[in-house]
């Protein structure tokens, strides 16, 4: 976690939360997921992501990212960030970091309209266009 904790340092406007949840997580604004998730990824050693998840908060359209280490998959954190444009929600795309997003962020566009910035392939993937 020491790794985590010299990243958090550098963006101080990320929010660190550890009491009261059953995973840390860390709120991103949305303009620095893809940096802070690159760091995290080749400098904490969180090469591993297990899911994302598009999230409904009401005002905020946002993501959660499940991440962990692939030698100990029991060390989670949550990234989490979104968005207050409901009518054109977009964030950055991860999945040229990890892969797997990929196919989440095109679920996550269709269930959600959130665009991905910089995807390869945005297009829904179980919904028509005409959703």
């Amino acid at each position: 976690m020491e790794s985590v904790k010299k990243i958090i340092a550098q963006f101080p406007e990320m929010q660190f939360q550890e009491e009261g949840v059953q995973y840390p997580t860390l709120e991103i604004v949305p303009e620095k997921v893809h940096e802070v998730a690159y760091k995290l990824k080749y400098e904490g050693g969180f090469d591993y992501l297990s899911t994302l998840i598009g999230m409904d908060w009401g005002e905020n359209l946002g993501v959660l990212y499940y991440i962990s280490p692939s030698t100990d998959l029991s060390k989670i954190i949550i990234l989490k960030t979104s968005t207050s444009d409901r009518e054109n929600p977009q964030l950055h795309t991860v999945c040229d970091i990890w892969e797997t997003a990929n196919l989440n962020e095109r679920e996550v566009y269709g269930m959600f309209g959130i665009k991905f910035i910089n995807h390869p392939d945005m297009r829904r993937l179980f919904l028509n266009d005409n959703w």
